[in-house]
């Protein structure tokens, strides 16, 4: 092997390295300025691996380690500022990206100019939040926020491949999973992740994540790959994944994603009869449904007894985080997800989120063209445990990715969010055929969940959506995606 390419080899392995070390520092602790630290490291030697680059790298990174919910307790700060793993991860891949600017033909394309004008009424509203006298603290959030929706602009000019961010998107939400299961099943010692998860759900095991929606996309792959061709390590790819689903615990996330995993299996079936010889295989189109009905239940058995025996409450400390006195949850998993829960009842539905919902539509009727700009808040009654809002009663966003839009830029930002999408979906729906078949289903799922949750306007999934907004754009570099162009 040349020299060069031995070294190559060598720094992705310390990538690897410096990854897995802070997964452990993740399960283990909470997020600190070393597991900060290695996140950059990690990003900074996975960009020399020719199958990622420095976007797909920032995007497996950031993909790998839970972000938002109770992974956003005790988080560690630089001048008052809270500071993520992920956010090394992206400076990482920003400033590796910047010498691979160049200008692509598809940067005029529909998708890409629907981000570049949902960008620059972020800008107006950004304006607007200022002159309004909206917190600078609120008001930068929320610029955080929709810029990273410019992600998917800096995928195309700097020659992304489409295989190297489908590559690390399936390969990142994997690991994921595989690390939500390990959480599940660990003790709830102190200061662990398990834990910070029982504290902010108030003992009920609900192992939710900002990075958990994105699951869609690796259940909708890892359907048409085993209905494809099923093999036992694709049908546990399937259970896998419906596991961490199912041990989100969120009933909307569980609905929605059978609804994904169907059209996913239906997308296959059509495309492969559409196929000159390709060999349909109707009986192992049942094979992802029961892979999924067991990761429900295995999720359902471990967030029992996860419930049962660690549950606890929270009592404040002045000298340091709070401590836990184990009581046991007032809410059983089973019954949360039957809507048979006292806690979270289909009679307790009009309350909650459906309040904050109509608070919105009163910020938005305030001003329902241009909005009450980046910053704008909104009165939120509950409470999780852990630590407090940083404005208490008040949230930046509602978990509806569209009214969280409207309160921050009014109907011109709503349209300008759905044309976005949409165009991305068809995209999607025009893209080829190896990428169409799932990623179609797994877009589907996602805007029915912009509905129901807040990772489009909050977090990461900002620049995760702008990546699959421009994925049928970019080039293909590998081997494999070539192949599966040249079928077109």
């Amino acid at each position: 092997m040349p020299t060069r390419a031995r070294l190559t080899t060598m720094v992705v392995i310390v990538g690897w390295m410096c990854l897995a070390l802070a997964c452990a520092s993740t399960v283990l602790f909470p997020a600190s300025l070393g597991t900060v630290a290695l996140s950059f490291a990690a990003t900074a030697a996975l960009s020399a691996d020719r199958r990622f680059g420095p976007l797909p790298a920032a995007l497996l990174v950031m993909l790998v380690t839970p972000y938002d919910r109770a992974a956003n307790i005790f988080l560690p700060q630089v001048a008052g500022i809270p500071v993520r793993p992920q956010d090394a991860a992206l400076l990482a891949g920003l400033i590796l990206s910047v010498p691979r600017i160049r200008r692509p033909r598809s940067i005029a394309s529909p998708a890409a100019a629907a981000i570049a004008v949902f960008l620059l009424v972020g800008l107006v509203a950004m304006v607007v939040g200022i002159l309004g006298d909206n917190a600078i603290r609120d008001v930068l959030r929320d610029v955080r926020w929709w810029a990273l929706y410019g992600g998917g602009l800096l995928a195309l000019v700097t020659g992304v491949t489409a295989s190297a961010v489908v590559r690390a998107l399936l390969l990142g939400t994997t690991i994921f999973a595989v690390l939500v299961v390990c959480v599940a099943v660990l003790p709830a010692f102190e200061d662990a992740l398990k834990l910070r998860a029982l504290e902010f759900d108030r003992g009920l095991l609900r192992m939710q994540f900002g990075n958990s929606t994105l699951l869609l996309a690796t259940l909708a792959a890892s359907t048409v790959a085993t209905i494809r061709r099923p093999t036992r390590s694709r049908w546990a790819w399937v259970v896998l994944i419906a596991t961490a689903i199912g041990l989100s615990l969120t009933r909307a996330f569980i609905v929605v994603a059978i609804g994904v995993m169907v059209v996913a299996a239906i997308a296959t079936l059509l495309d492969d009869r559409s196929r000159p010889g390709r060999a349909m295989r109707p009986v192992a189109t049942g094979l992802p449904a029961i892979a999924f009905g067991l990761g429900i239940i295995l999720a359902v058995a471990m967030a029992t007894f996860a419930t049962s025996v660690t549950g606890f409450t929270v009592s404040p400390s002045l000298n340091g985080p709070p401590s836990s006195t184990i009581v046991g949850s007032k809410e059983d998993p089973l019954g949360r997800l039957l809507l048979q829960s006292g806690e979270s009842g289909i009679q307790l539905l009009s309350g909650g989120r459906f309040q904050t919902y109509r608070r919105a539509v009163e910020v938005i009727a305030a001003d329902p063209v241009i909005g009450s700009g980046l910053g704008a808040l909104v009165v939120a009654e509950y409470t999780f445990g852990g630590e407090e809002f940083d404005t208490p009663g008040k949230l930046p966003n509602v978990d509806n990715a569209w009214l969280t839009v409207g309160m921050k830029a009014g109907l011109l930002g709503i349209v300008t969010f759905g044309l976005m999408l949409g165009l991305g979906l068809l995209a999607a729906l025009r893209g080829p055929r190896w990428l169409r078949v799932w990623l179609v289903p797994a877009w589907l799922g996602i805007l029915a969940l912009t509905l129901t949750q807040s990772f489009a306007t909050t977090g990461y999934g900002p620049f995760v959506i702008g990546l699959l907004t421009v994925l049928p754009l970019l080039g293909y570099a590998d081997g494999r995606a070539a192949r599966a162009r040249g079928h077109e």
